[in-house]
């Protein structure tokens, strides 16, 4: 019997890493069941937005004084919203006032992933719980805390209505075995639940250029700049700055790109030579298109590093972390992709079963 599941998620960040991972849950339950993303405007969708005269205000003055920046930016968010109508089947619209009218629509409701269970992130917003959703109906997967730390009573409460437990980070399972929760599983981020075949039917192509490196940060850097550098220079590659924000730049003679949406990110991409980032999609990406690539964590960003020491774990690519003592005798092509593959393949799956049973 073929059931209709709604999926909550960040589908309207303007993020290039959240925006792909709805994309691929959607894409994947859409191959047993009828799947929506559940276009929910939320509190913190809202209070980022309503600003009024002030905000209009403020933008202007932006404008003014940043213009190629701030003409980045609208055009970055135009490219988003076209690739959420192009690629997502939404729901209406929903508020934090009807959103309870989900569950006459759906035969179940899947929260995640991304950090949806952040309750920093959310503004205390419990309708990612499904707070308004009846128990039977309560489904997720590889939802995140982020850097929460539970505390809240409200999110044990709302977590002993869901018959399983699925979350991204392995390291969330104690903590939550200690709160009284046996119902947990880890399972991997919806990006790595489609292959790199599909990933590649939505890659727009790009020109032949020089062999260039793609640096993508979300976090912030210690050794990475001067790690880049010393590749660059090693190899004689151009470096690609992919702006994520469309603040910063890459210091040094680079080329510094602004984000202009998920697409042109997945383009740069594919046709890297290397990859260096601080970002876990960026890093998760690269694994899927078989891009060398280098990764770096940052220690002050801790509650953020366990998606990543997921996948040291999963994928045994610890050699590949840069540090401050791997600056010589770096050979970046030198990965073993069969081994990695294979691994990666053994996490898809098993994470695609704990999916498949739980929207049966």
């Amino acid at each position: 019997m073929n059931k209709k599941i709604g999926i909550l998620t960040f589908h309207q960040a303007a993020n290039t890493g959240a925006l792909l991972q709805a994309y691929a849950l959607h894409n994947t339950i859409s191959k047993y069941q009828t799947s929506e993303i559940i276009d929910y405007r939320s509190i913190a969708f809202k209070s980022n937005r309503k600003k009024g005269l002030i905000r209009f205000a403020k933008d202007t003055i932006k404008f003014i004084l940043h213009p190629k920046v701030e003409s980045g930016r609208i055009k970055t968010n135009r490219n988003y919203k076209k690739f959420r109508n192009s690629f997502l089947n939404l729901s209406p619209i929903y508020f934090d006032t009807d959103i309870d009218q989900i569950n006459s629509r759906y035969d179940s409701i899947v929260c995640g992933s991304d950090q949806v269970w952040n309750t920093n992130i959310t503004k205390n917003d419990f309708h990612y719980y499904l707070d308004i959703v009846e128990p039977q109906k309560r489904k997720s997967y590889a939802a995140s805390f982020g850097s929460d730390d539970l505390k809240n009573p409200m999110i044990s409460q709302e977590l002993s209505k869901f018959n399983l437990i699925n979350v991204r980070e392995k390291e969330r399972i104690p903590q939550l075995e200690k709160m009284g929760f046996k119902n947990c599983v880890c399972c991997c981020d919806p990006v790595f639940l489609l292959s790199k075949e599909e990933w590649l039917k939505i890659t727009p192509l790009r020109k032949n250029q020089k062999k260039y490196i793609l640096v993508y940060f979300i976090l912030d850097p210690i050794n990475s700049v001067s790690f880049i550098n010393s590749i660059s220079s090693k190899y004689n590659l151009d470096v690609v700055f992919y702006n994520a924000f469309n603040s910063k730049t890459l210091p040094g003679k680079y080329k510094n790109i602004n984000s202009t949406g998920p697409l042109q990110f997945l383009s740069l991409l594919n046709n890297a030579e290397l990859v260096i980032t601080t970002s876990f999609h960026g890093l998760a990406l690269s694994l899927i298109y078989n891009k060398p690539f280098y990764f770096e964590m940052n220690p002050k960003y801790e509650m953020m590093n366990g998606r990543i020491r997921n996948l040291i774990e999963h994928l045994n690519i610890g050699n590949r972390e840069i540090t401050s003592k791997n600056f010589e005798d770096v050979n970046y092509s030198n990965i073993d992709w069969d081994s990695i593959n294979k691994r990666m393949n053994d996490y898809k799956n098993s994470s695609l079963e704990i999916l498949k049973k739980d929207i049966e």
